[in-house]
């Protein structure tokens, strides 16, 4: 693995975490992690 490449993965899971985190805010009654899972990769996939 590069180094570009470690540094592209780091950020996107980086990116994916503060999404996840934003759809949890944003959905207080879901308090569950793996929907706010689902919901990310049924947006972005």
């Amino acid at each position: 693995m590069t180094k570009e490449n470690r540094i592209a993965c780091i950020t996107m899971t980086i990116i994916i975490g503060v999404k996840i985190f934003r759809i949890m805010d944003r959905l207080p009654q879901s308090k569950n992690l793996c929907f706010a899972i689902e919901h990310l990769v049924e947006h972005y996939f």
